[in-house]
């Protein structure tokens, strides 16, 4: 019994559906926030993130590393937790990446 996933373009609400029948899953259902019909199934987030490459190629990030720790506001970043710098600069680039894709996102929208 999969969970679905459906956004709104009216309100941009995500409406979550429990969808049994796995033969049988609608395009669009009505949204949970506003009531409206004009919604879409989007791409199952997990499968997404599974399979999902990197935003920047570990080139870039290997050119782009020491130019990052030279900037004073992103080298607490650099000196704070565990993990490796090459880890720190993938959460750092991956974070870049999805805020880029946001502002896409925003100003580029689907319909």
């Amino acid at each position: 019994m999969p969970l679905h996933d459906y956004g709104c373009y009216n309100c941009g609400e995500v409406t979550e559906r429990l969808i049994k029948d796995r033969y049988n899953i609608p395009d669009s259902v009505a949204c949970g926030q506003c009531g409206s019909a004009e919604t879409i199934k989007m791409a199952p987030l997990v499968h997404f993130k599974m399979y999902k490459q990197p935003k920047y190629s570990e080139e870039f990030m290997e050119k782009a590393m020491p130019a990052l720790k030279g900037k004073k506001e992103l080298a607490p970043h650099f000196g704070e937790g565990k993990g490796s710098e090459e880890g720190k600069m993938f959460e750092m680039s991956e974070a870049i990446g999805n805020r880029i894709d946001g502002v896409l996102h925003k100003n580029f929208p689907l319909k």
